[in-house]
């Protein structure tokens, strides 16, 4: 083989080496998420549950969350959360929605459900 055929081949191989490297090293990197803030439930908050600006400092804590994770009527600050009651038990770590909160002292029945009060005694 010719000398210029050698150099040609050798300069070919490295292209190529570099080549698969710049991709392999393109494709490895996660792709950037956009992320926000949102207040999650610090523990488990029971239905019927007055959110009180004194008491969301027990009950909630903010999140990055990825915002394909996020609901368009998730509570995002504390000013969503103040002052309403929850119509539904809420879990640790579960975002709160807005439709979830109500601001009077009543608790609304979800569509399609019924209350039902039983008296009871002691015996």
């Amino acid at each position: 083989m010719k000398q210029k055929n050698v150099i040609l081949m050798v300069v070919a191989v490295g292209c190529g080496l570099v080549a698969a490297f710049l991709t392999s090293t393109m494709n490895a990197k996660p792709a950037a998420t956009e992320t926000r803030m949102v207040l999650v439930a610090a523990k488990d908050i029971p239905v019927g549950t007055m959110l009180t600006r004194d008491e969301l400092k027990t009950l909630v804590k903010p999140k990055q969350l990825a915002k394909d994770a996020i609901g368009k009527d998730t509570a995002e600050t504390e000013e969503d959360l103040v002052d309403k009651r929850l119509t539904r038990a809420v879990h640790a770590d579960e975002t709160i929605n807005k439709a979830d909160l109500n601001k009077g002292g009543v608790i609304t029945i979800p569509e399609g459900q019924i209350m039902v009060t039983l008296s009871m005694n002691a015996s």
